[in-house]
């Protein structure tokens, strides 16, 4: 269970009313974007500027009339963008140099060139194709908790609401996906979807699903994987030799396991993965000790020691899964290369 964005890029199309009529085509055909001078560009001052000029390649500085080589006679700005790096914000302008031949000059016939721009990734906008990515990650992949607004919704025009999903087992006959549309994400939410239910919901660690009754919880394997990730040194050359790699290593072997057959699956578990688990819980005990709860791998160990009772309940049943994947659909991209060198 987790909170989804339904749509990606129709919000337009969503919100639009049906039964409004096209727009004349003659009016959007003499529509003009206002400018207000200034404006945007107050919003870049105070953010480094970085000049890129856009020039001609050496072996194209030749005038294409007589073969004369091409002297640069000046450059013009083109638009602005603001590159997104991670921990960083750059705005580049762009500039593209022109070239003159003074050969054709000189006999009467001028010659000018100017050098090829890349297209940017939106017309008419400061985003970089490094921003753009970064807005489409955080907005469509990191889905964790991402709030939605309904517009024209009578007093919450600027109040966060939810999308809950509810989710069928991976291998049930008749596969549910529900999205549940609600004005917050407290517990008694899911609390009043889920009444009357009894057996095991996989979800992540958040405290409001401790309001619904009569269930038991496994909670998501991914989720205690990813702490370990962030923990990762990024400064040391061999990571495979660091304390969160081992942690990783252990997970990995997990879902390595878990390629198992409905059938038997709780049998072979308790063969395979359980003494797997009793050796990640007993290593984690010995290593922990003394670390600092608030560096990273601090906060892993944290989350694991606390969260060990959801963690293990997939044990309970073979109908169980190791992780909320279903629900949350897949391991952030970045993260993949990480995981899977580290065997």
């Amino acid at each position: 269970m987790d909170v989804v964005q339904l749509s990606l890029f129709d919000e337009a199309e969503t919100s639009a009313d049906p039964s409004a009529t096209e727009p004349d085509l003659k009016d959007v055909a003499s529509y003009r974007r206002r400018k207000f001078k200034g404006q945007r560009e107050k919003l870049l001052k105070d953010i480094p500027h970085e000049k890129k000029l856009c020039t001609l390649a050496q072996e194209d500085r030749f005038c294409e009339k007589c073969g004369t080589p091409l002297v640069s006679v000046g450059e013009e700005f083109v638009r602005t963008e603001v590159e997104f790096i991670p921990a960083k914000v750059r705005v580049i302008d762009y500039y593209r140099e022109t070239f003159e031949c003074r050969k054709c000059r000189k006999e009467g016939r001028g010659y000018m060139e100017k050098s090829p721009m890349p297209y940017p990734v939106i017309q008419h906008s400061y985003a970089s194709p490094s921003t753009v990515a970064w807005v489409i990650r955080q907005k469509y992949e990191l889905i964790d908790e991402t709030p939605i607004q309904v517009l024209g919704e009578p007093g919450r025009n600027t109040t966060d609401s939810y999308m809950w999903v509810y989710c069928s087992i991976k291998n049930s006959e008749q596969p549910i996906r529900m999205f549940d549309y609600q004005p917050g994400r407290s517990g008694t939410f899911s609390r009043k979807f889920l009444k009357g239910y009894t057996g095991y919901i996989h979800t992540d660690a958040y405290k409001g699903y401790e309001k619904v009754t009569g269930i038991t919880r496994c909670f998501c394997w991914t989720h205690l994987r990813r702490y370990f990730v962030d923990a990762l040194a990024k400064d040391v050359a061999n990571p495979q030799e660091t304390i969160p790699a081992q942690a990783i290593r252990y997970i990995n072997r997990l879902f390595k396991l878990e390629v198992l057959s409905s059938e038997t699956r709780k049998e072979q578990r308790l063969i395979q993965e359980s003494p797997v688990l009793e050796a990640f819980w007993s290593w984690a005990e010995k290593v922990s000790v003394g670390m600092l709860p608030k560096s990273k791998l601090g906060e892993a160990f944290t989350y694991a020691f606390n969260q060990k009772s959801g963690l293990m309940n997939y044990l309970l049943d073979g109908n169980c899964s190791i992780s909320n994947n279903l629900a949350e659909n897949r391991v952030p991209k970045e993260l993949k290369p990480v995981l899977e060198s580290i065997h």
